[in-house]
């Protein structure tokens, strides 16, 4: 229960066809039944079709997971974790599995197909994973950045970061977001 509990951590949402997937196994929607029912830090929103970890668990699973892997080894299993999410159309999860996966190349290119998809939820405390570069650049990351002030209460900074990402999007349709 443990391994599954952090090696299925890298997913972010969990459903049994994923974790099924990501462990190369069968039986994980009982599993995941079975935490959720326990109250072991597992909850769902939907009634049993998807999953998620309570954030302090998962903080330290993910953390558990580095250890027990390596640096190295942990990058690929998140990447590994990243392409399932993006076939299963789990865009934020995945951008959260690239990531954690260091995959720069990966993480520019779903900005930059489905950016929208990602910053439709907070970004949290991935921010300060992204190099400086990115953050400062990318017009997704900015409109994303801007509504973390608006929603802080931070309104002047938020008008600037809004400001930041319109300059950024250019002509593009999106800069009218």
């Amino acid at each position: 229960l443990r391994e599954f509990l952090r090696r299925t951590s890298a997913l972010g949402v969990l459903t049994g066809a994923l974790c099924d997937g990501l462990l190369e196994t069968t039986g994980s929607q009982t599993v995941l039944e079975e935490l959720e029912q326990r109250r072991l830090f597992t909850t769902t929103p939907d009634d049993g079709r998807q999953f998620r970890y309570h954030q302090v668990l998962l903080d330290h699973l993910e953390l558990e997971l580095t250890e027990h892997l390596g640096a190295a080894a942990s990058r690929e299993w998140y990447g590994r974790a990243a392409e399932l999410l993006l076939d299963a159309g789990e865009v934020p999860a995945a951008f959260r599995a690239y990531v954690r996966a260091e995959d720069w190349a990966a993480v520019e290119q779903l900005l930059h197909r489905r950016g929208a998809e990602v910053v439709a939820g907070p970004l949290g405390p991935l921010e300060s994973m992204l190099p400086h570069g990115l953050v400062a650049s990318d017009p997704w990351l900015l409109l994303a950045r801007a509504r973390q002030e608006r929603t802080a209460g931070r309104f002047e900074r938020a008008i600037d970061a809004y400001g930041e990402a319109e300059r950024s999007f250019g002509r593009a349709a999106a800069a009218e977001l």
